[in-house]
């Protein structure tokens, strides 16, 4: 009960990030770990609300034809554009630094985690690397679906479709398009794809 007033009260993202950060264990009966569980919500509001939202708000600053005499809006677009860029580009950093620093997943692949420092002037120095990689590949990913919506909407459908597809088959090459949720049938089928396509979305 308490989770699900949580979601309709929209608190519960603010609830995640306050279990993560008092690591807060799971009672024994959820499917994923707290850290797990926030990182699935913050991926669906990435992929679902933030980007395509700053995609929308490029397509806006692309269209827009600036003259004398509306130079207070398109300072307003741009910096909007901009505001939501940053936002959602330290939303993605923030998943990826908060995995990395997280002790069982060093212990477990450190292969993959471990490269964030912990203190001093090279964390910081990482963060902002991590935080300006992530804003370019935003804006440049935007400008170019921007682009192909601009020219002609069939070229930006076709590139979405091919790009799905292959990573669909790249991931069932690999062997690792199931989601480890512990699902059965069609559930697991519909999540995997919907795991996948947001995967691929932020990334």
């Amino acid at each position: 009960m308490a989770e699900i007033i949580a979601t309709l009260t929209f608190t519960k993202p603010a609830l995640n990030i306050f279990r993560v950060l008092t690591k807060q264990k799971a009672n024994g009966h959820e499917m994923m770990d707290r850290l797990t569980e926030m990182v699935y919500f913050k991926a669906c509001k990435l992929g679902l609300d933030s980007i395509p939202c700053t995609l929308l708000q490029f397509i806006a600053f692309l269209r827009f034809k600036r003259t004398d005499e509306n130079i207070v809006e398109y300072i307003i677009i741009v910096a909007s554009l901009l505001t939501s860029a940053i936002v959602t580009s330290n939303t993605v950093m923030y998943m990826t630094y908060i995995k990395d620093i997280t002790i069982t997943n060093r212990a477990v692949a450190s292969d993959i985690f471990g490269f964030v420092p912990l203190s001093g002037i090279k964390h910081i120095i990482c963060k902002m690397c991590m935080m300006s990689m992530t804003l370019m590949q935003l804006l440049s990913k935007c400008m170019v679906m921007s682009l192909l919506i601009s020219l002609k909407k069939r070229f930006f459908f076709i590139f979405v479709g091919l790009e799905l597809t292959m990573y669909f088959l790249y991931k069932l090459i690999m062997r690792d398009f199931r989601n480890y949720l512990p699902l059965k049938g069609w559930a697991s089928t519909v999540s995997s794809i919907f795991v996948r396509a947001s995967e691929l979305i932020i990334r």
